[in-house]
């Protein structure tokens, strides 16, 4: 059967009596009942034999006669809400949608607060949201009588093959991992997105080797290295002239626009997404590009990430935040104990590297799928397939290089040069996320002085940030803070969500 593409969808079980039924959203925002014996999709799959499929980002609904199956790829790309009340249950891949079928506003947890900022994710299955979960990837939910979850995991965490922890091997299952994905996409339809960094080189030059030519994008500063390095690339690589640049005048950026991002996430990203919105909606509307084709996850290949020490230091509020914005930090501190506790629980021997490795790099970057499904686009992330992320978690050394220096041979780059410029990068953001505060001050202004800003105050620092913000005092790091926070504040406050 033909799968349907949809943007948003909501599943309601009644308990008493059993009864259950399903919407969804199209293209147009036009809400529809879902179909008997229809089957329904977000994202993409490899394949549309549903009993064998492991690979893509996806969520699917099965709308059977007597059934509701659905079930998420290996990386939770796209999140599933379960938000449990005690007349009925309600599914859905939106925390805006499950708000408004809810019977009472949704709360948010106060005591979670710092559990969220210490890690920045959701992690196993929690949300900042009383009575939400959100479904563990490479699971499945059942609703027939009653409503069971099961989380498979497809065996993620398996060890490979010995052979598969070579290079050459690697090398061989990054191609066809690619060989996959360039099936599934039209040619006019999709671009490439392009920087100055390590991960989109690597995936430029393993597109050229499959003699995909596919036009770049790159946004940033007129300045910025990630500007100027991504065009020198793409004359070098490319060579087809299909490449874009996009500049702040460009974008525009106004509240509207944080509150839209706020809404797609339900608050549980950064206002700093933002940038890729308003770029994704210039590449559809400009230039009819539907697909995104992005390598966030490439990061894997030269991190490893397998010590506490590491990953506290890396993967946490920065301290220097937590000081200033944090009131209780023994709390704080805390619970960065308990996550870690929960993670261990969770995923055994080698947890940190497990959770950075899967969870914390697919959660780092799904508002990404948020803001391309919104736009009725697909974003397809390049390292997303399994066997490959698996023989990449069970090798102890990192293979950026290694693959950089096979798959460039045939290219005009000089590696020492790339190594110079790829330093400068480093350096150099695409973006000043304080300017964007300090332009919609007032907004940001009002926003921590709400109410539901006041009753954060008992956890957080509200009247530091604010006083920060009006006087344009805000320190490094502190950007990426504000804009998380406020994020949240503005969905809640939209959205009548209460606190507890």
């Amino acid at each position: 059967m033909k799968l349907k593409k949809v943007k948003n969808f909501i599943i309601e079980f009644n308990k008493s009596p059993i009864s259950s039924q399903g919407f969804f959203w199209n293209d147009d925002f036009a809400k529809a009942t879902m179909e008997t014996g229809q089957t329904y999709i977000i994202g993409y799959i490899y394949n549309e034999d549903l009993n064998n499929c492991k690979d893509g980002e996806y969520v699917i609904i099965n709308y059977l006669k007597d059934a509701i199956n659905i079930v998420n790829d290996s990386f939770s790309t796209y999140p599933i809400f379960i938000f449990q009340e005690k007349e009925k249950v309600l599914i859905s891949n939106s925390i805006k949608i499950i708000n408004q079928f809810s019977n009472r506003p949704l709360t948010l947890n106060g005591d979670k607060i710092y559990s969220y900022f210490s890690i920045g994710y959701n992690i196993v299955g929690e949300t900042l949201y009383k009575d939400i979960k959100y479904l563990k990837p490479g699971s499945e939910i059942l609703i027939k009588n009653e409503l069971v979850i099961k989380n498979k995991q497809l065996n993620r965490f398996e060890k490979n093959n010995k052979n598969d922890l070579k290079v050459k091997k690697i090398f061989k299952l990054f191609k066809e991992a690619l060989i996959h994905k360039i099936k599934i996409i039209e040619h006019k339809e999709s671009v490439f997105g392009l920087t100055g960094g390590y991960d989109s080189l690597l995936g430029l030059l393993f597109l050229k080797e499959l003699g995909l030519e596919l036009s770049t994008v790159t946004m940033g500063e007129e300045t910025c290295q990630d500007i100027i390095q991504a065009r020198r690339r793409s004359k070098i690589i490319s060579k087809n002239n299909n490449h874009i640049q996009i500049f702040p005048e460009h974008l525009n950026i106004n509240h509207e626009d944080l509150e839209l991002i706020s809404e797609i996430s339900g608050g549980m990203t950064t206002f700093g997404a933002v940038y890729s919105y308003k770029m994704q909606k210039i590449l559809k509307e400009n230039y009819g590009y539907k697909n995104f084709l992005d390598c966030s996850h490439f990061e894997i290949l030269r991190k490893k990430i397998n010590t506490l020490e590491l990953f506290i230091e890396r993967y946490n509020t920065p301290m220097s935040v937590v000081r200033r914005f944090i009131k209780d930090i023994n709390s704080y501190q805390s619970s960065i104990q308990k996550n870690l506790d929960i993670l261990k629980d969770e995923y055994g021997s080698r947890y940190i590297e497990k959770f950075y490795h899967y969870d914390r790099n697919a959660q780092g970057q799904h508002w990404k799928s948020l803001i391309m499904n919104f736009l009725f686009g697909l974003r397809i992330t390049l390292i997303h397939d399994n066997h490959l992320l698996r023989a990449l978690l069970n090798t102890d050394q990192n293979h950026y290089w290694d693959l950089m220096s096979k798959i460039s041979k045939n290219s005009e780059l000089d590696l020492k040069i790339e190594k110079v410029h790829l330093s400068e990068a480093a350096k150099d953001l695409p973006f000043n996320n304080f300017e964007l505060i300090y332009k919609e001050k007032d907004y940001f202004v009002d926003l921590f002085e709400s109410d539901l800003a006041k009753q954060l105050s008992y956890h957080i620092n509200i009247s530091q940030i604010q006083s920060c913000i009006k006087n344009e005092k805000l320190m490094d790091l502190e950007d990426w803070f504000v804009l998380r926070l406020g994020s949240l504040l503005s969905f809640c406050n939209n959205n009548q969500i209460i606190i507890s």
